[in-house]
């Protein structure tokens, strides 16, 4: 992870940032980016002169600000765009037909530029592993592969704009001593990972992937009872207790007439309701036995 240049964040100048986290190297600076959108401004004015100096249209050009960079140090895409065209690289918005659906199998990619609210950084593969080259972050983060499309899902449906890297990037150390010797989260203290949020079907989707399959259900099917098992364990308890001693039925008799029912109403059960009442408790008895046992 030491070896992964990493510029962190100063002032506005993300692009500055962006560019050298790409390039893996100290290649920009806010005065070069700035000549480069004074170029930029002096073509496009020159541009609209060609219908004339007198034209509403070149006076309005001329009394608007800069599009292509501010005092805050913004610089436009256009800018950026500009700086790689030097290297032989180019941006291919990710959602374009020229960008042949990159998001769907990100990990055949190099490296994206993503944006969002003025804000740039690189996502870049380094030897065989993916790293977040946001400049806000204290040091690069690692993705998984499992991970990347997660996060590129997750950054599409929180608004960022995205761009492919066409094109051969230069040559670095970091690339050189990653694919020697990969880095390994589990030996490193400070490891930070990329953790997504759980992405929805929708996010998924939004950038070709498949949804998400729903988790199995790992609970054990409810026991539905069976009428005739139910029926025979319910008579073999009744018979059992028909056949019981005489002892056993003179305790059950004396343990009955120990109290006097009393019904809802406050008055005294008869035996009838009495018997009828036994025979029910029976009934849920040999029911509750015969689910048991099922």
């Amino acid at each position: 992870m030491d070896g992964i240049f990493h510029e962190k964040q100063e002032g506005n100048l993300c692009a500055q940032h962006c560019l050298n986290a790409l390039l893996q190297g100290p290649y920009y600076s806010a005065v070069d980016l700035a000549a480069i959108a004074a170029a930029l401004d002096e073509r496009e004015r020159s541009t609209m002169a060609e219908a004339g100096l007198d034209t509403p249209e070149y006076r309005a050009f001329c009394q608007q600000p800069s599009s292509n960079f501010d005092d805050s140090g913004f610089f436009s895409i256009q800018v950026i765009s500009e700086a790689l065209q030097t290297w032989g690289l180019s941006l291919v918005p990710a959602k374009s037909p020229e960008a042949n659906n990159c998001l769907s199998s990100p990990e055949n990619e190099k490296a994206f530029i993503c944006n969002y609210r003025e804000h740039w950084f690189t996502i870049r593969k380094l030897g065989y592993q993916w790293f977040n080259l946001n400049s806000m972050q204290r040091r690069p983060k690692f993705i998984s592969d499992t991970y990347l499309s997660l996060l590129l899902a997750q950054l599409v449906s929180d608004g960022y704009t995205i761009n492919v890297v066409r094109g051969a990037l230069p040559e670095c150390s970091a690339d050189a001593l990653l694919l020697v010797q990969p880095y390994d989260p589990a030996l490193d203290p400070e490891a930070e990972e990329f953790t997504p949020k759980k992405a929805s079907a929708e996010d998924l989707a939004a950038i070709g992937g498949e949804k998400p399959k729903p988790a199995r259900d790992s609970s054990p099917p409810a026991k539905t009872a069976d009428a005739d098992s139910v029926r025979a364990k319910r008579l073999a308890f009744f018979d059992k207790q028909q056949s019981a001693s005489p002892s056993q039925k003179s305790e059950t008799s004396n343990e009955n007439n120990s109290a006097v029912p009393v019904n809802a109403a406050g008055g005294s059960i008869t035996r009838q309701e009495s018997s009828s009442s036994m025979q029910d408790e029976d009934l849920q008895e040999a029911i509750r036995l015969s689910l048991m046992s099922s």
